[in-house]
């Protein structure tokens, strides 16, 4: 799962799918930008997962890499600007599929709102978006 910093969407998504998929999937997550390379999770990210059982305090982000595009069969983007910018990072060797993260589950092909800028409220969005994209997962398994 990728977003652009690695600290909200992609590691809250990366730890509810662990949590309700886990023993089917492998899930990571990574960034497209290196701005926040080693740093933890937002910390409103961090208080919205805890308030619903989910733990980001581990977190570090990280950018993603070449490795990850032949290591992975699935790479998701949680907005558009992400899936063009890994459609332009993906090297020719690679056979990963690459697709919006709603839309892979079945939800439509919507994105996944940054909260960056916003409030908790934003955050806990993501949360919500997270555990129908799991749920998903679960239903199609």
């Amino acid at each position: 799962m990728v977003c652009l910093g690695n600290i909200c969407r992609s590691p809250t998504f990366e730890v509810v799918a662990r949590s309700w998929a886990g023993h089917v999937y492998q899930f990571a997550s990574a960034a497209i930008s290196s701005d926040h390379q080693g740093e933890r999770a937002d910390q409103r990210s961090v208080l919205a997962a805890q308030q619903r059982g989910y733990d980001l305090s581990g977190h570090r982000a990280r950018g993603i890499t070449e490795a990850d595009f032949l290591a992975f069969d699935i790479i998701l983007a949680m907005d558009r600007a992400n899936l063009s910018s890994l459609r332009g990072m993906m090297p020719a060797s690679a056979s990963c599929q690459l697709a919006m993260v709603m839309a892979y589950a079945g939800l439509g092909d919507v994105p996944v709102p940054d909260p960056y800028y916003g409030e908790l409220a934003g955050f806990s969005r993501v949360i919500d978006m997270a555990e129908q994209f799991a749920r998903a997962l679960v239903r199609s398994d």
